[in-house]
This record gives C-alpha cells, structure tokens and sequence, in this order.
C-alpha cells in the first residue's frame, strides 16, 4: 500500500503535464486507476469521494464550468501562496499566544497577591489590627 505522499506526487505529476484543466475521472484514468484503486486513495486520506482527496493537495485548483462540471489542475503559485498564509497564519498564532499568555499570567499574579492579601487581612484582622 502507498503513502499519502505517494498519490500526491502521481496526481501532481499527471496534473503537470496537462496544459489545461481536466475532469477528475479523466485524471483517474491518465493514472490508470479504476474504482477500486480510487476507493482505495479516499480511505487512505479519510474521505468519501476522488474531489475531496484532490481538495486536499496543495496546488491543485479545482473549478466548475457553467454546468458544474469539475476540472482541476495544478497552479505551482497556488501552492507558494497557500504556504505563504500557512506561515503568516503560524506567525499570527505565535504571537497571539504570546499576548495571551501575558495577559493570563498577570490575571494569575493578580489572583494570587489577592488571595495573599485577603489571607493577611484575615490573620491580622482577628488580632484586633484595623485598617
């Protein structure tokens, strides 16, 4: 059995050689693969249908024509721009976490000197000290 990884590069590399968008089932053939192969592909990547595995491949473009007919195709570019909002969303992230736990700590110190203020005041409180 193959890899994700493996199916990946056999439709990019059929996807590639085409000059333009082709239908899905027309891919499935260029790959020489039959019902049972593609069955076979959507379980490996735990999806139901051939258009979901291809959804997930970056780079792959996916269109319908006026009819809703699917054709796909390769854009190098697309996949450049999707790992470019992968590491601008990651860098977001990682700063958002950064701010967050900032925000939390002090919320925590601040609980924490509060509870150390109210055991205090507690303490010396019953020993008749008033503030």
């Amino acid at each position: 059995m193959e890899s994700t990884s493996d199916y990946i590069g056999q439709i990019i590399t059929v996807l590639k050689t085409e000059t333009e968008p082709i239908n899905p089932s027309t891919l499935a053939y260029k790959l020489g693969w039959n019902k049972d192969k593609i069955n076979e592909v959507c379980r490996i990547f735990s999806v139901t249908s051939f258009i979901e595995v291809l959804r997930k491949i970056n780079g792959v473009e996916i269109k319908k024509n006026e009819h809703g007919t699917a054709y796909v195709s390769y854009n190098e570019n697309l996949n450049n721009n999707q790992k470019e909002n992968s590491e601008s969303t990651l860098k977001s992230v990682r700063q958002s976490l950064k701010v967050l736990t900032k925000v939390f700590t002090k919320k925590i110190l601040q609980d924490i000197y509060l509870r150390l203020i109210l055991r205090f005041l507690m303490k010396f409180g019953k020993a008749g000290l008033q503030f």
